[in-house]
């Protein structure tokens, strides 16, 4: 194990990108769902099969047949004919449509690329998937860790700041 992470800490590193990625691609999920009804999300989220083809297409250089293709077409299809009856539904809860569009399509080609480059990076290493799974969620873990340091540093900070607020107050009785 140390041989695999350490002797091939290029390897390693690349393995920051798609941990990164996905990270990216949870938190955008959250802002499409918070603005989009969850029918809606999870028929447009269904656009990650063709951005994980495309980008499997431009990146491992995979040929797809024509019938992969058209499956592909009436997929993109059948989204565009929801998103075309949702712009006539009656609104709900107040929503930005736009906003939540955006966030779904932005985590499609999120969650396409960092599939298809974390395949990349299987093949061209050779390494064991196990361990490379393991070593993805090490990065996402230290990330974590150093977020929770930061929001904890911040939470500090606010607590002082409130603490010499009501300390001024306390003195000049207000």
């Amino acid at each position: 194990m140390h041989e695999a992470v350490v002797g091939q800490f290029g390897d390693t590193l690349r393995l920051a990108v798609p941990s990164l990625i996905y990270t990216l691609q949870n938190n955008l999920q959250y802002v499409a769902i918070s603005n989009l009804p969850a029918a809606t999300f999870q028929v447009t989220y269904q656009l990650k099969i063709l951005t994980t083809a495309l980008f499997s297409v431009l990146l491992l250089g995979t040929a797809l047949s024509r019938l992969q293709w058209l499956s592909l077409a009436l997929l993109f299809a059948g989204v565009a004919l929801v998103q075309a009856e949702q712009a006539r539904a009656v609104p709900g809860p107040p929503q930005s449509y736009a906003v939540g569009l955006a966030a779904v399509a932005a985590s499609c080609l999120s969650s396409g690329f960092a599939g298809v480059y974390f395949e990349r990076l299987l093949k061209r290493s050779g390494g064991s998937i196990w361990l490379r799974n393991v070593l993805v969620g090490c990065w996402a873990m230290l990330r974590w860790r150093l977020t929770r340091s930061e929001v904890n540093e911040v939470s500090r900070l606010m607590r002082s700041e409130v603490n010499e607020v009501n300390e001024v107050s306390r003195v000049n009785g207000i």
